[in-house]
C-alpha cells in the first residue's frame, strides 16, 4: 500500500465532517513518535558520552605510559569523535533531523503490542491510499478507524514507551561522567591536563602543556 505522506487532520467522512476518530489516531500517534523521539536522543546521547569517556581513558592511559606519539595520539582522537558519533547516531541521535511519518510510527506500535493486530497499520495506511486505488468503502474505513480509536483510549503511549527501556545506558553514562570528574579531581594523576589536552587539541592549533613534561 501507499505510504504517501497525507494529512489526518483534513480526513473527512462522506457527510464532510471531520473524522474525530482518525484525528485521535493522529494526535495518539503524534505523542508516541515525540515520546519516542526523546527517548532515542537520550539514549544516543548516553552512548556517546559513554564511548567517548572510554575512547579519552584509553588515550589517556597509552599516552602516560609513552606508548604512543603526537601523530598517532592526533589520529586516535579524531578516531575517538568519530566512534561516538557514530555510535550515537546508531542509537538514536538520527532523530534529531529524520522524522518519520505515521506509518512507520504505526509499525512500531505494532511491533510494541501485538493486541492491534496490524489493525492500526491497516488504518493509517487504508487512509494514504489515494482515493483512485481504493477498494473500498469509506464506510469501512470509518468502521476500522472507530475500532483502532476506541483501543487507543485505553492505552498511553507511556505504557508502551517507559523510561526503563533507556535507564540503563543514561545511568550508565551519568556514572561514567562523575568517574571521570572525581578522577581529574586526583593531583597525581594529572587526568584533568591529559584530558584536557585530549579533548581540544584537536580544535586549536596551539600546543597544550603535556603531562609528561
Amino acid at each position: 500500500m501507499s505510504t504517501t505522506t497525507a494529512s489526518f487532520d483534513n480526513a473527512k467522512s462522506p457527510n464532510g465532517v471531520v473524522s474525530t476518530h482518525l484525528d485521535g489516531i493522529h494526535k495518539w500517534l503524534r505523542k508516541f513518535g515525540a515520546r519516542q523521539s526523546r527517548m532515542l536522543i537520550l539514549q544516543g546521547l548516553a552512548f556517546a558520552t559513554l564511548c567517548i569517556i572510554a575512547c579519552a581513558a584509553i588515550i589517556v592511559a597509552l599516552d602516560a605510559l609513552r606508548w604512543i606519539d603526537d601523530p598517532t595520539r592526533w589520529a586516535l582522537s579524531v578516531g575517538m569523535y568519530v566512534a561516538s558519533l557514530s555510535l550515537g547516531c546508531w542509537f538514536g541521535l538520527t532523530r534529531l533531523w529524520k522524522k518519520i511519518d505515521e506509518v512507520q510510527l504505526a509499525q512500531h506500535v505494532e511491533s510494541a503490542t501485538p493486541k492491534f493486530n496490524e489493525s492500526l497499520l491497516s488504518a493509517v495506511e487504508l487512509e494514504h491510499t489515494p482515493m483512485e486505488k481504493r477498494h473500498f468503502s469509506p464506510e469501512f474505513l470509518q468502521a476500522i478507524q472507530r475500532n483502532v480509536s476506541d483501543q487507543l483510549g485505553s492505552i498511553s503511549p507511556r505504557s508502551l514507551l517507559p523510561w526503563s527501556l533507556v535507564l540503563r545506558p543514561i545511568c550508565a553514562a551519568i556514572g561514567a561522567i562523575a568517574l571521570a570528574m572525581i578522577l581529574c579531581a586526583v593531583p597525581n594523576l594529572q587526568m584533568r591536563i591529559a584530558s584536557r589536552e585530549l579533548y581540544f587539541r584537536f580544535w586549536i592549533f596551539s600546543d597544550l602543556q603535556s603531562p609528561r613534561s
